[in-house]
């Protein structure tokens, strides 16, 4: 037991060094979205992921919807994009 530990503690401390490079840990982009997509065209994709990029005609991105934005927008409430 103290083994498991000991490696949950190293596997968890190697992740969360400040030295680590973003493209080491990051997900990889497997949708996003355009601004003048309709929420319930990206609404699938928050079935398995947590923040959906939104890019614009060039392809950069230009915000980022969170869950929680998509609770918000679910709900009526208006929201604005987390600029990248």
């Amino acid at each position: 037991m103290i083994k498991i530990f000991i490696c949950l503690f190293v596997c968890f401390a190697f992740q969360t060094q400040p030295q680590t490079f973003l493209a080491n840990v990051m997900s990889d982009i497997k949708y996003s979205a355009t601004p003048d997509q309709l929420l319930e065209e990206v609404d699938h994709c928050f079935l398995t992921i947590s923040g959906l990029p939104v890019v614009n005609k060039n392809l950069q991105c230009i915000g980022v919807m969170s869950k929680k934005d998509r609770a918000k927008a679910s709900k009526g409430v208006s929201f604005s994009l987390v600029s990248c």
